[in-house]
């Protein structure tokens, strides 16, 4: 069939209005499984330490009747640190751009401190899940935090070659190994050795979905633990652990963790601030500085160097 004759179209008419939903989606995700999980704290240094101790072993302790007792040996609290890491994020709008009445948008400049606000939290919780190397800073060198993996030394399964981080060294890679439960199960029992009682397992989605594949023959070989279809939680002998998808730590890395030993510590909270106006446009910047603590490292541990 034809279109009759001068019959007005769609395409010609520059009078119909354009149509722009009102919904904006942001694609990136904001989800931090660590920062959202962990207490906050004020902190007053760039070097904010704190204390951390063991007990000594047990024993049978039998004693004399009517004994007295020498002076008994003991040991101090060990003295643990960390750096604080200044973040920021700025952003700049000229006059005529908050002026203008936005699709989805009622004022431009709000809009991009919220999206630069939740871009600086994904970016603390890459700092704390990474292997970065620590730095106390210097003139004309920014500030490292010591990050998650470098904490563990206690309970650790990583391939060969692979070396433990320190205060002030990042963690030396080992060479790749193929996952299997038998890994998650050793660092279990561990951290239940060293009174630990990990209920989460942190890791990048290609871990987590081999966690799953691992279902079947975990339940064959190894009775005393079962995982179910989903992998949602995985049951030891030591300890149930919920298993948690990271979008931030590292794919060869899964933490097994007690959010409770943790803390986050703020030195300055992430806050805006205006900055003095530039010419016609207005400027901002999103700024905080924060640390990781970890209270306990022997109650926590990781699984190195693996692969699906």
């Amino acid at each position: 069939m034809a279109v009759p004759a001068n019959t007005k179209l769609t395409y010609s008419n520059l009078t119909n209005p354009e149509f722009v939903d009102d919904m904006i989606k942001f694609i990136s995700p904001d989800d931090a499984p660590f920062y959202n999980g962990i207490s906050k704290a004020n902190v007053n240094a760039t070097k904010p330490e704190w204390l951390t101790d063991t007990y000594e072993a047990t024993g049978t302790n039998a004693q004399l009747e009517g004994d007295d007792f020498a002076a008994a040996t003991f040991t101090d609290p060990s003295r643990v640190s960390n750096n604080t890491q200044i973040l920021a994020k700025r952003f700049q709008v000229s006059g005529t751009q908050r002026a203008i009445k936005s699709y989805a948008v009622e004022d431009t400049f709000g809009y991009q401190a919220l999206k630069k606000t939740k871009e600086l939290i994904r970016d603390f919780e890459t700092a704390i899940s990474s292997n970065q190397a620590p730095n106390v800073g210097a003139a004309g060198t920014a500030r490292q935090l010591r990050p998650l993996e470098s904490f563990y030394a206690t309970n650790v399964s990583m391939g060969v070659g692979g070396a433990n981080g320190t205060a002030t060294t990042a963690r030396t890679d080992g060479t790749l190994r193929s996952l299997t439960l038998a890994f998650i199960t050793t660092v279990m029992q561990s951290c239940y050795t060293n009174g630990g009682t990990p209920n989460k397992l942190i890791a990048a989605p290609s871990i987590v979905t081999a966690i799953g594949a691992l279902a079947g023959t975990a339940q064959r070989q190894v009775k005393a633990e079962e995982i179910t279809a989903y992998a949602d939680y995985i049951a030891t002998p030591f300890g149930n652990l919920m298993v948690v998808p990271s979008r931030y730590v590292r794919t060869r890395t899964a933490h097994l963790v007690d959010m409770s030993t943790k803390k986050i510590g703020k030195l300055r909270d992430i806050k805006r601030e205006e900055l003095a106006k530039s010419g016609d446009s207005h400027r901002m910047q999103i700024i905080g500085e924060m640390t990781i603590y970890e209270k306990a490292e022997h109650g926590n541990g990781i699984v190195a160097d693996v692969q699906p």
